[in-house]
This record gives structure tokens, sequence and C-alpha cells, in this order.
């Protein structure tokens, strides 16, 4: 009865040893994955702030070479924004 109680025992904290095992491996595999998934949003966002100025940069630079131009798509741009805010707005207006 003894030995039968004893083999019990030990064949269960060989399980729970097992789990244990088991769920340190899977926080290990975890904490991995999360390192990796920070190194790729800081890759990501080091990529778009590069991007980013060298949008800046082309705009920049085609103003000073073109400064006409930009002026005008400019005003041509604000004169379609401003016409479709005032259609939609008085639109709403009309409606109530």
């Amino acid at each position: 009865m003894q030995k039968e109680t004893i083999t019990k025992a030990v064949s269960t904290g060989a399980s729970l040893l097992n789990v244990g095992v088991k769920t340190i491996q899977a926080r290990e595999a975890i904490n991995e994955k999360i390192e990796e998934g920070k190194w790729a949003a800081k890759r990501m966002v080091r990529n778009n702030r590069r991007l980013a100025e060298d949008l800046i940069y082309d705009a920049e630079t085609h103003i000073r070479k073109n400064p006409l131009q930009s002026v005008l798509i400019s005003l041509s741009a604000g004169f379609v924004l401003g016409a479709t805010l005032s259609l939609l707005f008085r639109g709403n207006k009309k409606s109530q």
C-alpha cells in the first residue's frame, strides 16, 4: 500500500515537473516573440520616419524649384476644398 502511494506521488511529481518545464518553455517562447515584435515595430517606425523625411525634403525641393506652380496648386486645392465644404454645410441647413 505504501509503495503504491509513493509510486503515485512520484508519478504526480514528475507530471507536475513536466508541466512546469513546459510552462517555462512557453514563457520563454512568448518573451522571444514579444522582443521580435518590439524590434520589428522599432524598425518600422525608423523606416517610416525616413520615408516621411524624404517626402518632406522632396516637397520642399519641388516648391523651391517651382514656386509659382506650387502657389497655384495650393490655391486650387483650397478653392476646391472650400467649395466642397460650403456645398456640404449649405446642403445640411436646407434639409433641417
